[in-house]
């Protein structure tokens, strides 16, 4: 129990309050605070961020001493779960290219049936 109020304290610290929580994410935090531009946030990192070391260990969910992206994300998650919150708003699906059109080919010439026999006029 205390290791998950620990990580929503944690998830918090990221988050911020309220809606801006909504906002969030674990890209956008990585990049805020990896001074290094390894591409991981580092404890010295989150510390130098303002953020308490306490609140570090909980989101390192591999215990590799680095938080990365998916981990940071994981943490917003389940905040956002405890709080009610929707996540982030999803991105929008890579637009596709038109649907390549069938090569320009020769339409046949409607087959008809068997011609009727003429009938004579009366």
């Amino acid at each position: 129990m205390r290791t998950r109020i620990l990580v929503l304290t944690a998830a918090a610290a990221l988050a911020g309050a309220g809606a801006a929580s909504a906002q969030v994410t674990g890209p956008e935090v990585v990049k805020a605070f990896d001074k290094n531009g390894d591409g991981f946030v580092s404890k010295a990192e989150w510390e130098a961020a303002g953020r308490p070391s306490e609140r570090f260990d909980p989101i390192d969910a591999n215990r590799d001493g680095r938080l990365t992206a998916q981990e940071i994300d994981q943490a917003l998650a389940r905040l956002r779960a405890v709080r009610g919150e929707p996540g982030p708003p999803p991105k929008a699906p890579p637009t596709a290219p038109p649907p390549a059109s069938a090569p320009n080919t020769p339409q046949a010439a409607p087959q008809s049936g068997p011609a009727e026999p003429a009938t004579p006029p009366r």
